[in-house]
């Protein structure tokens, strides 16, 4: 049983468990590859605050994402190894490395963020 709200409209209860998947990859992301249940800071409001700036950072990236090409990829992406070829949405490899690729190209934007080219390189070069 999906739900025991029986007044809702069944299209909108097969989606809604639909997009679970996403939320669950979500999850995924931000625990195994972010690093938001472990964080590397010693610093006691460090600790606090760390999990929610990573969450806030995927968050706001994820929306770029979806903002520039919606939630299918595109060919501006690396092609996928040959046995993820039917991989429709960009992974967390896809859009850092796009973010990258595009800091690297457009180095006049970050000097709209107070951060030097080099100090912003090494934390691109460092994400992933």
């Amino acid at each position: 049983m999906l739900t025991d709200a029986n007044d809702l409209n069944v299209r909108n209860l097969i989606q809604a468990y639909v997009d679970r998947w996403e939320i669950e990859v979500n999850h995924r992301d931000e625990k195994q590859h972010l690093g938001v249940g472990d964080p590397q800071v010693w610093n006691d409001s460090s600790v606090d605050r760390f999990p929610a700036f990573l969450v806030a950072s995927y968050a706001f990236l994820l929306l770029a994402s979806l903002e520039a090409d919606g939630a299918k990829r595109t060919d501006e992406y690396l092609h996928p190894p040959k046995w993820q070829r039917r991989r429709t949405r960009p992974s967390r490899l896809d859009l850092l490395a796009m973010l990258r690729k595009e800091a690297m190209e457009n180095p006049e934007l970050l000097k709209s963020a107070d951060l030097s080219f080099e100090a912003a390189e090494a934390c691109l070069k460092t994400a992933a």
